[in-house]
């Protein structure tokens, strides 16, 4: 394929502009590298009312962090922000790419304009789908958490709910049992569909544990109090919390990690929706990298900020080396 003209170079596109995508893009404004971040939305914790454990930054609202990380991108002219998805990429063949380094990639903008990189980052995240129970998303992030390690200090010694599968339960109420012991556990795969001796075995530790285990189905949730909730189960009962920590299903925020061919992670269940890294953040396809709730594993602030310096440093230096090389050959 011939270059476009107009067909702008960058040194990385990054592809996300929350916390690992704008931390990726500090790094690299400051090593003087040409940068696109396309921010295609929202921050995947934009419900929440404040981010926790960021060290100096702590209670911080995400918006906030999120404009003044804008913010101290400026005085680096070298990078650029747009807010716009990335819909294709593609790896461009070698005639394309310079002699003394890999080919690198064009990336299609939601607005038509192709431009190319000789890196790309990932770090548009995941989505959230919680259980379509009435009343649960309007609490999400609210009443309703996934992170005890975000939220669990704001809600410690309550009453606290855990909502899910008996297969991860115990996992989760081991964890949360560090902020509280007044837990109850509300299976909702427990009945005759399950694994009945298995769920049965989990159901019977919970209980040792001290955790009150309910199978019936939750029907529907309400915010009661400040920043509490009741939960109605079928045949009447409501419980009132403090909180309910929940495992919600993730799907990636864009497909082009498949599209790259980058291969995704493999739990014990089959495919997970995270994109499988080595050590430096370099996906299996060369030349890309992903940071971020991508990754998996625990998925905080500090984690992706974390995970996009990772990669930007790596980053930086194949291209320091490469320059050098092509001026040495």
């Amino acid at each position: 394929m011939t270059q476009p003209s107009s067909e702008a170079t960058f040194d990385v596109v990054i592809v996300g502009g929350a916390f690992a995508g704008l931390s990726a893009a500090l790094i690299l404004g400051r090593a003087r590298r040409r940068v696109l971040v396309c921010d295609g939305g929202p921050a995947r914790n934009a419900p929440a009312h404040a981010s926790h454990g960021f060290f100096a930054n702590d209670g911080t609202a995400p918006r906030e962090l999120l404009q003044r990380a804008r913010e101290e991108l400026r005085p680096y002219d070298s990078v650029e922000v747009r807010s716009i998805l990335v819909e294709s990429a593609s790896a461009l063949d070698a005639s394309e790419g310079s002699a003394a380094a890999g080919a690198g990639f064009r990336l299609g903008l939601a607005d038509g304009e192709t431009v190319r990189a000789r890196f790309v980052l990932l770090a548009y995240g995941l989505t959230d789908a919680p259980p379509e129970i009435p009343g649960l998303a309007d609490l999400w992030g609210r009443a309703v958490h996934q992170c005890p390690y975000c939220h669990g200090w704001e809600v410690r010694d309550r009453p606290l709910g855990l909502l899910g599968s008996w297969r991860t339960m115990r996992q989760r109420a081991s964890l949360l049992r560090g902020w509280s012991t007044d837990l109850t556990a509300f299976i909702q795969d427990a009945g005759p569909e399950s694994t009945a001796d298995a769920a049965a075995v989990e159901i019977d530790r919970l209980a040792r544990l001290g955790v009150t285990v309910r199978t019936e189905p939750v029907e529907r949730v309400e915010g009661v109090g400040q920043g509490g909730l009741r939960v109605f189960l079928e045949g009447g009962d409501a419980i009132d919390l403090g909180g309910l920590f929940v495992a919600p299903n993730v799907t990636p925020r864009s497909d082009l990690a498949t599209s790259l061919g980058c291969f995704p992670v493999e739990g014990p269940e089959g495919l997970l929706p995270f994109v499988r890294v080595n050590d430096a953040g370099e996906t299996t396809i060369p030349g890309v990298f992903a940071a971020g709730d991508l990754l998996g594993g625990t998925q905080t602030v500090v984690m992706a900020v974390g995970s996009g310096a990772r990669a930007a440093y790596v980053i930086n230096h194949r291209l320091a080396h490469e320059a050098a090389e092509a001026l040495l050959a």
